[in-house]
């Protein structure tokens, strides 16, 4: 897995990046976060136009497995991370994907809303309880704020 992963980073072409990615989707070791992350930093720091599922596909490295790396605060993956929402439902994170308004629960949600919680969703159980909290705090502060850009 070390030896596909270090292609998926080492190759510039994003349909060579997903082709490999796509075959590791349901692989799952705390090795992928760390060998992914330069990577996941890219899109955190904003540089360049990624597809969504590129994006989803590289934050599927945040799972259970890596639990111990996220909750280490010495290490960069938890403020990645948070980084990542934070550009994801501002819309400043330049990824392709659907912009319209999704309705559930009478509620309208912006889709970039939609994707930073699925993509928290899936680490939240894994989490200690001050990393949930700041999530959770993160989340709606997000969606609080912007309703209010939107009125």
């Amino acid at each position: 897995m070390c030896y596909l992963l270090s292609h998926v980073v080492a190759w510039d072409d994003v349909n060579c990046r997903l082709s490999l990615l796509r075959s590791l989707r349901d692989t799952h070791w705390d090795v992928k976060l760390i060998t992914l992350h330069p990577l996941i930093g890219e899109l955190s720091a904003g540089k360049g136009r990624y597809s969504e599922e590129y994006a989803s596909l590289l934050l599927d490295a945040y799972d259970k497995t890596s639990a111990e790396e996220i909750r280490d605060s010495s290490l960069p993956y938890w403020n990645t991370l948070l980084s990542l929402i934070k550009l994801w439902v501002s819309g400043a994170l330049d990824c392709v994907v659907n912009h319209e308004k999704h309705s559930w629960l009478f509620v309208e949600f912006d889709a970039n809303l939609l994707i930073a919680v699925r993509q928290a969703g899936r680490i939240f159980p894994n989490l200690d309880l001050a990393q949930k909290v700041n999530l959770c705090a993160l989340l709606i502060e997000s969606a609080t704020s912007s309703e209010v850009n939107e009125a």
